[in-house]
């Protein structure tokens, strides 16, 4: 059954492409997650430093603001990938099931052919086993 070893080599295949999708999403949220902490706290030592100093207190308004825009840009940006990462894990979901199932019936195909290869063997031991003990009966019969 040749072609369901390549079912099984294709699936396996997607599967593991879905998962290299999946991991790369996960690795771009977590930077976004970075890059959000980071201007956060950017903009919180800037601010801290800036209530220091009057002279600096009308240019950090601008700063802040601007970060506070980026922090929503990446925060919709970690939404989008989410959202991916969720469609994502749903198809490698899928795709395992399928797998398991043609692995399943070829390890039933496997199998069946191992108990047809056994009693074909128990079938050949028995005729020899058979034909041992006619010619045995023969000899001591005659």
């Amino acid at each position: 059954m040749r072609g369901l070893q390549n079912l099984i080599r294709i699936h396996k295949s997607k599967l593991e492409a879905e998962r290299r999708k999946l991991s790369e999403l996960e690795a771009l949220g977590a930077s976004f997650v970075r890059q959000i902490e980071a201007l956060l706290e950017t903009a919180d030592a800037e601010g801290r430093a800036a209530g220091d100093s009057p002279d600096t207190a009308h240019a950090i308004g601008a700063f802040v603001q601007g970060a506070l825009a980026r922090v929503q840009t990446l925060r919709a940006s970690l939404a989008d990938v989410e959202r991916e990462t969720a469609g994502i894990r749903e198809r490698i979901h899928e795709a395992f099931r399928e797998l398991k199932r043609y692995e399943i019936v070829e390890e039933r195909r496997v199998g069946r052919e191992q108990f047809a290869e056994r009693r074909r063997d128990r079938i050949a031991e028995d005729e020899i086993g058979l034909g041992l003990h006619r010619r045995n009966a023969r000899l001591q019969a005659g």
